[in-house]
């Protein structure tokens, strides 16, 4: 029920994300209830420099002293997965960064 295209886009963005930000190993989990779900979850340096708000934004950069972003992925992933129909969401305990996508199956 999803576009194959956004999805594989959606996934890159996410992996993007993760290579660029991590500050440790990265944990990706699949799985299926009333929609498909993807988690990805990566330790972070310094927590406190993400405004977990914002992190959607577009041109948001949480940590742009130390890398060079466009802060344009993780909003083309939000933009993408509500145009079909799903929901993302962000989330921090600790030190662990959690991006959630969920669509439609």
């Amino acid at each position: 029920m999803v576009d194959k295209e956004m999805t594989i886009r959606i996934i890159q963005n996410l992996i993007r994300n993760c290579i660029a930000h991590s500050a440790g190993d990265v944990t990706v989990k699949v799985f299926k209830k009333d929609m498909a779900v993807i988690i990805f979850k990566n330790p972070l340096e310094n927590h406190k420099e993400i405004n977990i708000e914002r992190i959607f934004d577009r041109f948001y950069v949480g940590d742009s002293l130390r890398h060079k972003s466009t802060g344009l992925g993780l909003s083309i992933v939000k933009l993408l997965t509500e145009e079909q129909r799903g929901n993302v969401g962000a989330d921090i305990q600790g030190n662990m960064l959690q991006i959630k996508v969920s669509l439609p199956v």
